[in-house]
């Protein structure tokens, strides 16, 4: 290869070059994004791949280091909260995986570019109609799904990913996150 570089993640970006003041920089964006990124959750979690999105710009010529990126291992944390009927589950996992999946990932396993719900259950639960059916974090880009599902199907879904949480921490399940 004419250079290499540790870049500490997976490149997904096709690189590009520009001169400014007779320099020659080459940029690359880095990390996975887009909708083919979210619901993969299942298949880089166990790869324990971990998502880094930044801009990546070189010199030619150029000296600096790129800084580490600190990763830490946190594992998927025991909850006390109800467990749903197996038939508001079972329902649940349907809705999510109709309606959620494309963003939380395939069977509540995210791909890290947006919230593993199995992990923030706990902190989520109580205002969890509000987020979901009337938009709480609307400013975070979780749109309200009032118009598309009932308050019954959101706590269905709820008890699924209740249902995913406890079966995750019963096996032990760890992700690696930035600290």
């Amino acid at each position: 290869p004419l250079w290499t570089t540790d870049t500490q993640a997976g490149i997904m970006g096709s690189p590009m070059t520009y001169e400014i003041d007779g320099e020659q920089y080459v940029a690359v964006m880095q990390g996975w994004g887009g909708e083919t990124g979210l619901p993969f959750g299942a298949v880089s979690g166990p790869q324990n791949l971990i998502n880094v999105s930044r801009v990546l710009v070189y010199k030619l010529g150029g000296t600096a280091q790129l800084s580490g990126v600190t990763i830490i291992e946190e594992t998927l944390p025991a909850h006390t909260l109800a467990q749903g009927s197996e038939t508001s589950v079972a329902q649940g996992r349907t809705l999510f995986n109709n309606y959620c999946a494309v963003c939380h990932g395939g069977n509540a396993v995210s791909a890290g570019l947006v919230p593993d719900l199995r992990y923030r259950i706990s902190d989520i639960y109580p205002a969890w109609q509000a987020i979901v059916m009337h938009g709480g974090l609307s400013a975070n880009g979780m749109p309200a799904w009032n118009e598309y599902m009932t308050a019954e199907e959101a706590a269905w879904i709820r008890d699924y990913v209740v249902h995913e949480a406890s079966l995750g921490h019963q096996r032990g399940e760890k992700r690696l996150v930035r600290q």
